[in-house]
């Protein structure tokens, strides 16, 4: 079965082109808005507690794919090991600082997507969980 997604909101932010979007290694400082679309905002009740939000979204001016490719650090790997968005299915998952919430909009910062981009889910991360276990 091949599954269909329907997006849930929208990113707004500075980033208009991929060129601008930053290293997906380094953590950005760009900040935007994710709009929760009217029909989706009861669902994101709550999730002002979480310091992070995991986005999953949909890399939207992708064109077709590469499996072995040369990221902007010069060593070829597999598009699994890089963040590329010329995947098979190009979607991606950035995990987001959450700043507040104001009605159905998400302040973040930490923005690797263009505006525009189609938001599929969204899903509170526990980061200070994870750095206190890692750590």
């Amino acid at each position: 079965m091949i599954a269909q997604f329907k997006p849930i909101g929208v990113v707004c932010c500075q980033l208009k082109e991929l060129k601008d979007v930053p290293f997906h290694w380094k953590i950005s400082e760009v900040e935007g808005k994710i709009k929760i679309f009217e029909e989706f905002k009861d669902g994101i009740k709550g999730i002002e507690r979480f310091s992070h939000i995991a986005a999953i979204f949909i890399f939207h001016k992708s064109k077709g794919y590469q499996l072995i490719q040369t990221p902007r650090d010069g060593r070829e790997r597999g598009v699994f090991a890089t963040g590329s968005p010329l995947r098979p299915n190009p979607i991606g998952l950035s995990i987001l600082k959450l700043v507040k919430v104001e009605n159905n909009i998400l302040h973040v910062k930490w923005l690797d997507m263009i505006d525009g981009t189609p938001i599929l889910d969204i899903k509170p991360f526990h980061f200070n969980e994870i750095k206190k276990k890692f750590s």
